[in-house]
């Protein structure tokens, strides 16, 4: 007695019942197709693998490790060397920002203004630093 009467419950569990096998159906298929997939490529480079060691052993090489040949050292030295080279820039910038604040004559070959001048900003001001009590 689940409240469900007439002819026309039994038509809904029905075609819920096909809806769910339809469903189950499809995703078997899905993972079915993927697995096959997996496997594809698997054997892909065990086919691959294996003829890379028939061919090393008909020349008579060694069989050299599968690697993307980069080299850590290099990569961190490159790094290092090109920041060098930033802080190099940054460095002639910062003295001929510093020269074109000394001189107003010069600021206008360098550049354009800087957006904001240190001396212009009057909303902060330094209070006195104050000892704390002592506690006892």
């Amino acid at each position: 007695m689940d409240g469900s009467t007439g002819a026309g419950a039994g038509v809904k569990g029905w075609v819920a019942a096909l809806a769910r096998l339809l469903l189950g159906i499809a995703l078997a298929a899905v993972a079915a197709v993927l697995a096959v997939l997996v496997l594809a490529a698997v054997l892909v480079l065990a086919t691959v693998w294996s003829l890379r060691l028939a061919w090393a052993r008909l020349t008579g090489r060694p069989v050299g490790a599968w690697h993307m040949g980069i080299d850590p050292a290099g990569r961190f030295r490159q790094a290092y060397g090109a920041a060098g080279r930033w802080q190099a820039g940054s460095r002639a910038r910062a003295s001929s920002a510093a020269a074109a604040e000394a001189e107003p004559s010069a600021r206008a070959s360098t550049g354009p203004l800087p957006l904001r001048s240190r001396q212009g900003v009057t909303d902060v001001e330094a209070r006195p630093v104050e000892p704390d009590p002592p506690q006892g």
